[in-house]
């Protein structure tokens, strides 16, 4: 598969939330084409995000990584964090906040804060990705995403460059 097999806008997916006590659970799958797609899992704690479970789809094959401990995605706690994490895949990543700034969609103004990471991981799925993520805590939306990951599940390989942005606020109930 080419970039030029791929399409020019994909899917970005996210369920509601579930809220336990003290908790808030939901997904977010990131589809890229078809046979093509991350699945994430997610934990809010407080004022805390956690990555607790990625699912990676390639090419008819399908591994899900659980991080042990989960990975610090989101905190208020300081600009910088570090960490490692062990199971069937083990890696290490380091996220650093960017700060705060404006995004304009559908005429409004929404106030997002930026994060930059890197991950590195082996052993059933292995690979690298390096991200810069816009989010809306208000919306709890990515307005803006660059990446570059390159991942190999079993015999497949991927490696994607992207950056995509919000362009609407409204939900899309296209089929693709």
């Amino acid at each position: 598969m080419r970039v030029k097999d791929l399409p020019q806008v994909t899917d970005l997916i996210v369920t509601k939330a579930r809220h336990l006590p003290g908790l808030t659970c939901f997904r977010m799958q990131k589809r890229y084409t078809e046979r093509l797609a991350n699945t994430e899992t997610y934990v809010i704690r407080g004022n805390e995000l956690f990555l607790v479970g990625l699912r990676v789809e390639a090419l008819g094959h399908s591994e899900e990584v659980r991080p042990v401990p989960a990975v610090l995605f989101g905190s208020n706690t300081g600009s910088q964090w570090s960490g490692q994490f062990s199971g069937r895949t083990s890696g290490s990543y380091s996220v650093t906040g960017l700060g705060e700034r404006r995004y304009r969609v559908d005429g409004r103004q929404l106030k997002v804060t930026g994060l930059k990471s890197s991950v590195s991981y082996r052993g059933a799925v292995s690979g690298s990705q390096a991200m810069t993520l816009w989010v809306s805590p208000a919306t709890r939306l990515v307005t803006s995403e660059r990446l570059a990951m390159k991942e190999r599940l079993g015999v497949s390989e991927v490696r994607i460059r992207l950056h995509r942005r919000l362009l609407s606020l409204q939900p899309s109930r296209e089929a693709r």
